[in-house]
């Protein structure tokens, strides 16, 4: 038996209905490719494949029927909804190209603000290096004048005291600016 292509042609190019059926009853395990008859185990076997097939056939059309149905239930809501996709495209799209349009319109000034923005940040790192190194000057003279600023607190806070006293003579004996103070206790 010559061999046989999908469409029934041997190789001469002749058309040849009984090898496509021959290629059909192998196909379908009537047969093997010598013509002998396919054991019956075999085609138990081919028999449950087809079956499960046909279910699977079956369940495939089902399948497709309800979501033909969930489609044309829903067909306005989805035709809405793809007209808001489209809306929100063309929105996009205009966005972008003002976008675009605003940064191609101003390339100059936005170049020279990086730069100035650029300078201004170098400015601000040596600014900030100025900074700690004047703590670190404040805290070294700090640490070495120690004792004068213990000296010079205690002399403020006896001087506040000071000032405390004579602001209470005061209130209390406003002649005592003229006259002295007079003395507490006894006279």
């Amino acid at each position: 038996m010559p061999m046989t292509d999908i469409g029934g042609l041997d190789r001469s190019g002749d058309v040849r209905f009984g090898g496509v059926m021959a290629d059909l009853r192998i196909v379908l395990g009537v047969i093997d490719d010598k013509g002998e008859p396919i054991p019956a185990e075999e085609r138990k076997t081919l028999n449950e494949i087809m079956g499960g097939l046909d279910g699977t056939l079956s369940d495939g059309r089902l399948l497709i029927a309800d979501v033909r149905g969930v489609l044309d239930e829903n067909r306005q809501q989805i035709n809405d909804l793809l007209g808001s996709a489209k809306e929100l495209s063309s929105s996009a799209d205009r966005l972008v190209n003002n976008v675009d349009d605003l940064v191609t319109d101003n390339r100059e000034k936005i170049d020279a603000l990086l730069v100035n923005t650029q300078e201004a940040v170098a400015k601000v790192n040596d600014m900030m290096t100025n900074v700690k190194e004047l703590i670190v000057s404040l805290q070294g003279t700090l640490e070495r004048n120690s004792p004068e600023f213990d000296d010079l607190f205690v002399t403020l806070n006896n001087t506040l005291r000071n000032l405390e006293e004579l602001t209470r003579t005061l209130a209390d004996q406003p002649q005592s600016l003229i006259r002295g103070k007079e003395p507490v206790g006894r006279q």
